[in-house]
């Protein structure tokens, strides 16, 4: 396979794997499993692409149709837009590193296995319906409700996971995912109260 990450093969097999998380993640999840756990190959070809989707979106969003915050409708400054488009991005791969650590971290605490190749593939794949919801935010009053319903179908293709990929056992993988997604709300409110204080003063509208 090309290193290129915008090759055709390998946007093909993007493409084909985020279709497949999507649509039919049970039988994937096995596939996954058998996969080598490549940190590198995975950040670089399947979650950089996906990731990008939604700040991207998000940022031609509101430069076209603005926001509306309860009466006011307002669209932020081009230097704005792109600040908080990169900070988003930067703020989703630090919290795929981090949220992996964290679940292969808990997972021999549920039985299962320590591999952080294998925590990684779980927690990458089973944002895929999250990220690519992200797409949505070109229009801004769906955006929200997009990222929530990725955001709750992730967690069930997450659940999906856990047993296959980190071998927890099939009685255990509530909890385990319960705990999981715990810490990464935390990570992620953490995460955005640190991007708040750097760069939201002295950035105007």
């Amino acid at each position: 396979m090309s290193d290129n990450p915008l090759s055709s093969e390998n946007t093909a097999s993007l493409i084909a794997r985020a279709k497949a998380m999507i649509m039919q993640p049970k039988a994937e999840w096995p596939k996954v499993a058998a996969e080598p756990g490549d940190v590198k190959g995975i950040l670089i070809k399947y979650a950089l692409p996906l990731i990008a989707i939604g700040p991207i979106c998000s940022f031609i969003g509101g430069q076209v149709f603005g926001y509306n915050a309860m009466v006011v409708m307002f669209r932020p400054s081009l230097s704005f837009s792109l600040t908080i488009a990169i900070t988003s991005f930067v703020q989703s791969i630090i919290a795929l590193f981090i949220v992996s650590l964290i679940a292969n971290f808990l997972s021999p605490k549920f039985g299962g296995k320590d591999d952080f190749g294998s925590a990684f593939k779980l927690i990458a794949y089973s944002m895929t319906a999250a990220w690519v919801a992200g797409v949505f935010g070109i229009i801004p009053m769906l955006g929200g409700i997009a990222a929530i319903a990725g955001g709750i179908y992730s967690i069930y293709v997450l659940f999906l996971g856990a047993t296959p990929v980190m071998a927890v056992p099939q009685d255990k993988a509530g909890g385990y995912i319960a705990v999981t997604v715990l810490v990464a709300i935390v990570v992620s409110i953490v995460l955005n109260m640190i991007a708040a204080a750097l760069f939201t003063p002295g950035m105007a509208f």
